[in-house]
């Protein structure tokens, strides 16, 4: 027998329908189905940085193929178009743009360089543009229209250094490429050392190109450190590292850049021994980290399978953003950089979440050594360190 519904109970049973079609973010896809956003995602996929770029891009399309196949950001449909920086502060200018001007993006994702984050700043500071960017840095950005999720030094040194200096020994010799990162970790490097307890006992900086390192590896012969810390970056990361196995060198071999990527331009039996501070290694051992690499490798292929902290870093910028567009229910800037520093992600490192006071993200401390297939055995689990940038209240 039919019953007749009335308007009372027509409501409610609309309401228990929005409430199913809600998506995995908890905004209703009914109210938001025809939404898009659109991301426009930078790299330099041609130049120096051609070889780390695929680290950026793969799990960038990763993350927006998994967003979308849960319902999108609160329903909303994630697109992206993406932009060859050409590895140049000119060609980051041009396309962030482009981007922003002609494909009226939403938000802007991706680069490497802190060459190509500070010209793309340039560019979308002034157009209200909000930035997403995944590289560990110098630490020294405050701005509310910028999300980093990269590691900067104190939280790739400070628990690092007292482990060093308990478990290996306690003088360093410190060799890195001369530009801002490695000066600007040097500091923390000695502060964190004297604080220890321990002596630097030598500090010198190369110029990008450079094919002879003996005059440097001769001094460390005479010093004979405990440790030899090296952010000798870029081409020139191989050409020291084999020079320094040449010289048979014993200090041990320290660092906080060198990760699985390092593996597909570098012998193996040069990089095995190596101890790493990263926010994430691909052994790490957890349910999320599982996943996430299965994902990955199905996606790209075991051949391309190798998976270093910048890559997950991206991952989570890109997750974080989504999620704090459903909680804000908006795009608009300044929402979604309130609610993104009210949410949680349970990345591959581990649960992450950024920091209200300097749109930093909360990353892991992981110590590991490098074996002879390219991956790390993690040695320790440090937690998660807040980022630490001064004079910084945004």
């Amino acid at each position: 027998m039919s019953k007749k519904i009335n308007r009372r109970e027509a409501l409610k049973t609309i309401g228990a329908a929005v409430a199913i079609s809600a998506t995995s973010f908890g905004v209703p896809t009914l109210l938001k189905a025809a939404d898009t956003i659109k991301i426009g995602f930078m790299a330099p996929l041609t130049g120096f940085g051609a070889l780390a770029a695929p680290y950026i891009q793969r799990p960038f399309e990763l993350a927006v193929e998994q967003i979308n196949a849960q319902g999108g950001a609160g329903g909303r449909k994630l697109e992206f178009v993406t932009e060859d920086t050409q590895s140049s502060t000119k060609g980051t200018i041009e396309k962030t743009r482009m981007l922003i001007g002609r494909n009226k993006v939403d938000v802007l994702m991706g680069l490497i360089y802190s060459m190509e984050r500070k010209a793309a700043l340039t560019v979308s500071i002034p157009n209200n543009k909000l930035l997403v960017y995944p590289t560990f840095y110098e630490g020294d950005e405050c701005n509310r229209n910028l999300i980093c999720t990269g590691q900067i030094p104190n939280q790739s040194i400070d628990k690092f250094v007292p482990w060093l200096m308990q478990n290996v020994g306690k003088t360093v010799y410190i060799l890195g490429s001369d530009y801002l990162w490695p000066r600007t970790c040097t500091e923390h490097i000695e502060k964190a050392v004297k604080a220890s307890g321990g002596k630097i006992v030598g500090v010198e900086y190369f110029p990008f190109g450079t094919y002879d390192f003996a005059p440097a590896l001769l001094k460390v012969k005479d010093v004979n450190p405990d440790m030899v810390w090296t952010m000798v970056v870029g081409s020139d990361t191989s050409t020291v590292i084999k020079q320094y196995r040449s010289f048979n060198l014993k200090p041990q071999l320290v660092s906080n850049a060198v990760d699985e990527m390092w593996a597909t331009f570098m012998p193996k039996e040069d990089l095995t021994g190596i101890i790493s501070d990263q926010s994430y290694f691909m052994t790490r051992n957890s349910s999320a980290n599982s996943v996430f690499v299965k994902a990955y490798q199905d996606k790209f292929g075991v051949e391309n399978g190798l998976i270093p902290a910048l890559a997950e870093a991206m991952y989570c910028g890109t997750w974080l953003y989504a999620k704090a567009v459903a909680k804000a229910g908006s795009t608009d800037n300044e929402k979604v950089v309130k609610a993104i520093s009210q949410i949680q992600f349970d990345a591959p490192q581990g649960p992450v979440s950024i920091m209200a006071c300097n749109n930093h993200m909360r990353t892991n401390s992981l110590i590991g050594k490098t074996r002879e297939d390219g991956l790390f055995d993690i040695l320790a689990d440090q937690g998660m360190t807040d980022p630490n940038i001064p004079n910084c209240s945004l």
